[in-house]
């Protein structure tokens, strides 16, 4: 009997809702029709230009197009807690392991019903192991039962190589504002309060969402460098709150 990971964590936990996504693949994967693809979306999400046609069906052939943040969690928060995280969460050392991100997902029939009760058994690791990962939430064991597949030789497409979607925040300094602009969709998890003032307006124009964009982009490289230290201090805050604060390194 499969486990419904929404009725074995407390509501408090971080990322509760995400949670959920699991049997949402699951109930859809069941009614998808044979050679169609589920797109599954996070509703903090814009598009921006027309899907690509060739893209969707590549990932149509292989079963499954997926968003490679590797870069971004890598250089974020430490290669090595990630992959640890991966690794704890799979069960074993991963050959190439990858963190894949939560807000885009393509996938068939026959993929999802490979991929649940992989993620399945992730999840359970993930409950288990829960109190010393650093990542909460339904990317980790998503990805790691993807990296999984990709060991028994599913080849997982990244969609994000193919700019299909991107994930904007804005001031970040990681990648040029114009890449972003030639992506079909972008996700936007630092902009929910402009995407909600937007979301009021009687019509939606990606062009006037676009230059809002630009503008906060543009204000926030300002600060950006300031949150960064802040936020690198709360980490180590957090992770060793027993050492007295004069003995902890400084935010650099």
């Amino acid at each position: 009997m499969s486990i419904n990971p929404s009725t074995v964590l407390p509501k408090s936990t971080r990322f509760y809702s995400a949670h959920f996504k699991l049997d949402l693949l699951e109930q859809a994967g069941r009614s998808l029709p044979s050679g169609a693809l589920l797109m599954l979306l996070d509703t903090d999400m814009i598009a921006m230009r027309p899907l690509d046609i060739d893209l969707l069906q590549r990932c149509r052939a292989t079963g499954v197009g997926a968003f490679d943040i590797s870069d971004q969690e890598f250089s974020a928060y430490g290669e090595a807690r990630i992959i640890t995280d991966l690794e704890t969460v799979a069960g074993g050392r991963l050959a190439n392991p990858r963190w894949f991100g939560g807000e885009l997902l393509l996938a068939s029939a026959g993929f999802i019903e490979e991929l649940v009760p992989c993620a399945r058994e992730c999840f359970l690791r993930y409950i288990r192991s829960m109190p010393e990962l650093n990542h909460q939430g339904d990317e980790v064991f998503i990805s790691a039962a993807l990296n999984l597949l990709c060991e028994r030789g599913y080849q997982v497409i990244d969609v994000g190589a193919h700019r299909l979607v991107g994930r904007h925040w804005s001031g970040n300094t990681h990648r040029d504002l114009r890449w972003f602009r030639g992506c079909s969709m972008l996700h936007l998890p630092g902009c929910k309060k402009l995407l909600e003032r937007q979301s009021r307006r009687r019509t939606f124009s990606a062009e006037r969402l676009w230059n809002q964009l630009v503008l906060m982009h543009t204000f926030n490289r300002l600060v950006w460098p300031l949150r960064r230290r802040v936020h690198a201090w709360r980490r180590r805050e957090h992770l060793y709150p027993e050492q007295p604060s004069q003995d902890r390194a400084q935010p650099t």
